[in-house]
């Protein structure tokens, strides 16, 4: 029988308990993986930024691989001979217990926070292949169980690493992210996200990179305080860069606390798709040129001596042609140029 399971987005921030997030084979299983995990699952692969409220279990044979950042607000079970995996780079964050039971198997390079008690009983093994395993309350084994490894305490995280230390602290994250997505809308980039709940939250930052480290700012969106209710948002990036782009959300408290969402990539190509098309060609009295879903632009013809004879600007999302009367221009060659906010194409007109 095949490997059946979930894979996460990438490069997203997003729920365990939205399908958004996740993607699934086969499709017949449920759109998400639930809190109780077994049966004909055999795998969950945590990509990018995943924060679950509540509880997981890991049932009979389960391996879950955690790349990126899983926030599980609950307990987290290890047991019927299943697996957990925090790779190189990967962070697990658990608010309550880690239960490991059942002969199951627990490995961390990365890095693991529980907030609560640590145990381990009936065969079970956790190896801690690093120096950043940190235990709040107490790690104990019993029952043929094996905890090998150094298991540091709070007071150790709080040293070693502040920032990881900030964003597990405080318990209840200030803003619970659903998700951030965006979505290339050839002259822009639509920017969109979703909370769950929010906590003195002020407001939004919407920060761009073309390389991924260094970002500015895009545009800013108030929050919604405090709320238990899904909020949702939108910007539109209209001077979005063409080709591979990053983009995170920072959130910032009334008190000037900040935290950012995971980085999501996209790849902008649309706005270098943009074509000229130019009918009839040649033209007698009247041409046209195709704007269509270009979103705001200016059309300009000029003579082959480099002279403006006209200039307009047009909206291609209400206009799908511009319609030009040419039966006042001497004939002979010209020039129409046509700019959107990000890019500019040229083509001859040959006027009869």
């Amino acid at each position: 029988m095949g490997q059946s399971g979930y894979t996460s987005n990438d490069n997203y921030t997003g729920s365990w308990d939205d399908a958004a997030t996740w993607n699934r084979s086969p499709l017949s299983l449920p759109v998400t993986p639930g809190s109780n995990i077994g049966g004909s699952v055999t795998y969950i692969n945590s990509y990018g930024r995943v924060t679950r409220s509540g509880n997981i279990k890991l049932g009979s044979n389960v391996v879950l691989t955690v790349y990126d950042t899983l926030l599980v607000d609950g307990n987290v079970e290890v047991s019927g001979q299943s697996s957990l995996i925090v790779e190189s780079g990967g962070v697990l964050v658990i608010t309550g217990n880690f239960i490991a039971s059942g002969g199951s198997v627990s490995t961390n390079d990365g890095k693991i926070v529980v907030q609560g008690d640590l145990n381990a009983s009936g065969s079970s093994s956790i190896s801690n292949n690093t120096n950043d395993f940190y235990v709040y309350g107490t790690a104990t084994g019993s029952g043929g169980s094996s905890l090998t490894g150094t298991y540091s305490d709070e007071a150790a995280l709080s040293s070693n690493d502040s920032g990881l230390y900030t964003l597990v602290s405080g318990g209840t994250l200030p803003v619970e992210f659903l998700y951030v997505k965006a979505t290339a809308s050839f002259d822009k980039v639509v920017i969109k996200w979703a909370t769950a709940s929010e906590l003195n939250n002020d407001f939004f930052t919407v920060e761009r990179s073309k390389d991924g480290v260094n970002f500015e700012t895009v545009a800013s969106v108030n929050g919604a305080g405090t709320s238990e209710k899904v909020n949702n948002y939108e910007i539109d990036d209209n001077n979005a860069y063409s080709g591979t782009s990053y983009y995170r959300v920072k959130q910032t408290d009334y008190d000037g606390q900040f935290e950012y969402s995971g980085m999501i990539t996209i790849v902008n190509n649309s706005v270098a798709d943009v074509q000229l098309n130019i009918y009839p060609n040649p033209a007698v009295d009247q041409v046209k040129i195709d704007i269509s879903r270009l979103g705001s632009v200016k059309v300009e013809i000029m003579d082959i001596n480099g002279v403006s004879v006209y200039s307009e600007e047009f909206n291609g999302e209400f206009t799908s042609a511009a319609q030009i009367d040419v039966t006042s221009f001497p004939k002979g060659m010209y020039y129409v140029n046509l700019k959107t906010r990000s890019h500019a194409v040229s083509k001859n007109l040959l006027i009869k």
